[in-house]
């Protein structure tokens, strides 16, 4: 498990709408997943973020740009 958010992750304690980043389970060519808790229901999900890395960056607000 990679906790400290590298390259493109969101970071750490992010809020994705009723979810909160606790972890980067992964990264790869296509993706990031994370685990995160589902504050309304209190239990740990996993999520995984299309971002394919050839085609797009994310920017200082977080939010993910085309190439």
């Amino acid at each position: 498990m990679i906790s400290p958010a590298t390259g493109n992750a969101l970071p750490v304690n992010y809020k994705l709408g009723e979810y909160s980043i606790q972890a980067i389970l992964g990264q790869g060519g296509f993706g990031i997943t994370y685990l995160a808790r589902d504050t309304r229901l209190n239990s740990l999900v996993a999520i995984k973020e299309y971002f394919p890395s050839s085609a797009v960056s994310r920017g200082q607000d977080l939010r993910s740009k085309s190439s």
